[in-house]
C-alpha cells in the first residue's frame, strides 16, 4: 500500500480527456515528450476516482478514443434518441406532415445520436458532476522529475482509490510491465476483481462501422424505393450506391476481424504470462530518454522491489527475488484468468453491447412505425393484433443483427486461426456469406408469413419466435467456449537481474511512453 500525498492525489474530468478528439492520447513525439505544465493543471486534487484508464501507448489514439466514447456514452445517446423519436413521431402524425421522402424523418434522430455520443459528457458536465478518470499524463506532474516519481511511486495509491479500472485492452497491454503492475495492485484489494473492466480497444470502432453500414443498408434501400416511383438516375445511383455499401461492409468486416483475431490472443498470454519478460519504456530505450539522452531510472528495479514486498516469504532477501517473481506470475495468471473468464465468458462482444447497436439502428423508425399504427378502421382485439405485427416488423431487424454478429463471432473461432495468415480477403468473404446467411435465416421466414397473411393475423409470431429463440441458443456462453482456439504466444527474453547502465534488450522496441 502506498500514502499519496494530498496534492498528489489527481484526477481528469472525463469530457477534458476525450477534449479535442482524444488528443491527449496521441503517439506523436511532440505529444508524447510534452512537459507543458497546463496539462497537469487540466486535472484536479480529488479524493476519490471513479476509473481508472490502464492502457498502452503503442495503441493508436482514434480506438482508445472511439472506445471510450462508445462505452461512455452510448446509453444516454440511445435514451435521447429513442425519445427524439417518439416526440418527432408525435408532431409528426398531430402536427405536421414532414414531406420530402420517407428517409427525411429519420435523419434528425440520427444526428441527435451522433451529438449526444460525442457531446454528453461535457452536457452532463453542465447539469452535474462530471465522471472524475485517472490518466496517467494528465494526472501525474510530467514536468517536474520529483514530483512525477512521487506519483508514480504511488501508482498504487491511485488504485486504491479508484472505483473501477478499465483496461484498454489490446495484445501489447500485457505484454507492458506498468499495465501489468497496475492490474495486479488493483486485484490485490480484496473485492475489487468485479470492478474490473476490460474493453477492446477497437470495439468502438468496429460497432460504429456496424451501425454506419445498417444505415447506409436503410436509406439506400428507401432512397432506390423513392426513385422508382420517379424513375430518375436508378442505374447510376445504384452503381453508386452498391460501392458504398460494399466498401462500407469491407471497413465494417474487417474491423470485427481485427477485433476478435486479436482477443482470441489473451487467453493464451495469460496463460504464458512472466513478468520477467515483460517491456518498459526504460529497458526498451537502454535506460536513456530517447528525446533528452537523458540516464532514466529503471522503472524494473522499482517495481520488482515492490513485488517482492508482496510475494517474498522472508523480507529484504535478495535470494528471494526470482521466487517472488514467480509467485507473482501465477497470481497474475489466476486472477486474471479468472476475471476476464468471468466478463468474456460469450466472446469479446457481449449481448449487453451487441442490444445497444441493435437500440441505434432501430429507434429511428419508430417515426414510421407510429404512423403506420394510426388506423381508424381498426378497433378492439383486431387493433391489437395489428399494432403487434407492426411490432414485431420492428424489431425483427434487431433480431437480425444481433443473431448476424454473434453468428460472426462464433465463426470467428473457427475460421481466423486457419484463414487470417493465408487469405483475409477470402476470410472477409466467408464471414460476410455467413453474417448474410443468418440475416436471411432469421429475416426471410418472418417476411414471407408477413407479407401472406392478413394485417390482423398473428402467424408471423411463430417464425418471430423461433427468431428469439434462436438468438437465445446462439447467445449461450458455451458456444463460444467451443469455438476458442489457442494461439501460439511469442516472448521475448528480459533478464529479471540486470545491470542498469550495461543491459540492452533484445529486438530494441522504439516505442515510447509517457511514464
Amino acid at each position: 500500500r502506498s500514502d499519496l500525498e494530498g496534492e498528489l492525489l489527481r484526477g481528469v474530468r472525463l469530457e477534458l480527456c476525450l477534449a479535442g478528439w482524444g488528443r491527449h492520447f496521441s503517439q506523436s513525439k511532440e505529444a508524447m515528450y510534452s512537459i507543458d505544465p497546463e496539462k497537469y493543471k487540466l486535472s484536479q486534487q480529488t479524493d476519490h476516482i471513479d476509473n481508472f484508464l490502464s492502457h498502452d501507448w503503442a495503441s493508436g489514439r482514434s480506438g482508445k478514443f472511439l472506445t471510450l466514447l462508445w462505452i461512455s456514452n452510448i446509453r444516454p445517446a440511445i435514451l435521447v434518441t429513442f425519445m427524439v423519436s417518439c416526440l418527432i413521431a408525435f408532431l409528426r402524425e398531430f402536427y405536421w406532415e414532414l414531406t420530402g421522402g420517407k428517409w427525411r424523418a429519420e435523419v434528425v434522430p440520427l444526428l441527435i445520436f451522433i451529438v449526444v455520443l460525442c457531446f454528453w459528457q461535457r452536457m452532463r458536465a453542465l447539469l452535474m458532476k462530471g465522471q472524475v478518470v485517472f490518466l496517467d499524463r494528465l494526472c501525474i506532474a510530467q514536468y517536474d522529475p520529483e514530483l512525477k516519481q512521487k506519483g508514480i511511486s504511488a501508482l498504487a495509491g491511485f488504485l486504491r482509490n479508484s472505483s473501477t479500472l478499465t483496461v484498454l485492452w489490446s495484445p501489447r497491454w500485457i505484454t507492458r510491465l506498468w499495465c501489468v503492475y497496475e492490474l495486479a495492485t488493483y486485484l490485490s484489494n480484496p473485492g475489487k476483481a468485479k470492478s474490473i473492466r476490460f474493453v477492446p480497444v477497437t470495439l468502438g470502432a468496429s460497432f460504429m462501422s456496424v451501425v454506419l453500414f445498417y444505415v447506409l443498408i436503410v436509406f439506400g434501400v428507401q432512397t432506390t424505393l423513392d426513385l422508382l416511383e420517379r424513375k430518375a438516375f436508378l442505374g447510376l445511383l445504384l452503381f453508386e450506391l452498391a460501392l458504398v455499401l460494399i466498401l462500407t461492409l469491407g471497413i465494417a468486416i474487417s474491423t470485427l476481424i481485427e477485433t476478435m483475431h486479436d482477443f482470441a490472443k489473451l487467453a493464451g498470454q495469460i496463460k504464458v504470462f512472466r513478468v520477467q519478460e515483460s517491456e518498459c519504456f526504460c529497458c526498451s530505450n537502454n535506460h536513456r530518454h530517447p528525446h533528452t539522452g537523458r540516464l532514466m531510472q529503471c522503472d524494473r528495479d522499482q517495481i520488482y522491489q515492490k513485488i517482492q514486498k508482496w510475494c517474498a516469504t522472508e523480507d529484504n532477501k535478495v535470494d528471494q527475488l526470482n521466487l517472488s517473481l514467480e509467485r507473482f506470475n501465477t497470481l497474475v495468471q489466476e486472477k486474471l484468468s479468472s476475471a476476464v473468464l468471468e466478463q468474456f465468458r460469450g466472446g469479446p462482444m457481449q449481448f449487453s453491447h451487441v442490444m445497444e447497436v441493435a437500440c441505434v439502428c432501430i429507434f429511428p423508425d419508430i417515426v414510421h412505425r407510429v404512423h403506420f399504427m394510426m388506423r381508424p378502421d381498426l378497433s378492439g382485439v383486431s387493433y391489437a393484433a395489428f399494432c403487434l405485427r407492426i411490432a414485431m416488423q420492428w424489431s425483427i431487424n434487431a433480431l437480425a443483427l444481433t443473431g448476424a454478429i454473434r453468428a460472426f463471432v462464433l465463426l470467428s473461432g473457427l475460421l481466423i486461426p486457419r484463414m487470417y495468415q493465408r487469405s483475409r480477403f477470402g476470410l472477409a468473404l466467408t464471414m460476410a456469406g455467413g453474417c448474410i446467411m443468418m440475416v436471411n435465416v432469421i429475416w426471410v421466414p418472418f417476411w414471407l408469413v408477413f407479407l401472406f397473411t392478413e394485417q390482423t393475423s398473428l402467424l408471423p409470431a411463430v417464425p418471430y419466435l423461433a427468431a428469439v429463440a434462436l438468438n437465445a441458443l446462439l447467445w449461450q456462453p458455451c458456444l463460444y467456449q467451443l469455438t476458442l482456439p489457442e494461439y501460439p504466444v511469442n516472448s521475448r527474453v528480459c533478464p529479471p537481474n540486470h545491470d542498469t547502465d550495461l543491459w540492452i534488450p533484445e529486438n530494441q522496441d522504439s516505442s515510447v511512453e509517457p511514464l
